[in-house]
């Protein structure tokens, strides 16, 4: 266990600031697959810091944002095996992984083709859509000129 005080040597990352190499070191970790089998705890005490400062680590952002940035960078260090071996499938013959080879170097791409219909049912002419707007205009009229009599009846009461 640690007495909770950590490195103050600080390193500066693009996009996430600066950040002590205690963070740095937990960051790593936690940014390896099942972060590579060690516990929180386990985490904490090889960052030299205590459990309760990786949990307030963990809710930070700029701390998340550099686990992220580690994870990523993880990814991409195995990419190429990936590859590898799904082209591997690929000249075995799978189709799918031939898909996936094909689409990864662009050479094939999904088409998506949308095509937009209107039911004839719902296809409307103008002077339709004109006649009703006359109606509902007429019919509003009506209801003023109702309540301007009520009003002028009340006036006169």
């Amino acid at each position: 266990m640690t007495s909770g005080k950590y490195d103050k040597t600080e390193l500066h990352l693009q996009g996430v600031g600066t950040l002590s190499t205690n963070m740095q070191i937990a960051a790593e970790l936690l940014a390896l697959p099942s972060r590579g089998g060690f516990s929180l705890k386990e985490i904490s005490e090889k960052a030299s810091i205590s459990e309760r400062q990786l949990r307030n680590w963990r809710n930070d952002s700029r701390f998340q944002n550099l686990v992220a940035q580690k994870t990523r960078q993880n990814v991409k260090e195995v990419i190429p095996n990936v590859l590898e071996a799904v082209v591997q499938r690929a000249i075995e013959g799978s189709a799918k992984h031939a898909e996936l080879v094909l689409k990864y170097e662009g050479l094939l791409t999904d088409r998506h083709e949308v095509v937009a219909t209107v039911p004839e049912q719902t296809r409307h002419d103008v002077s339709e859509f004109d006649r009703i707007n006359d109606e509902l205009e007429r019919e509003l009229k009506e209801l003023k000129d109702l309540i301007g009599k009520v009003d002028e009846e009340d006036l006169d009461n």
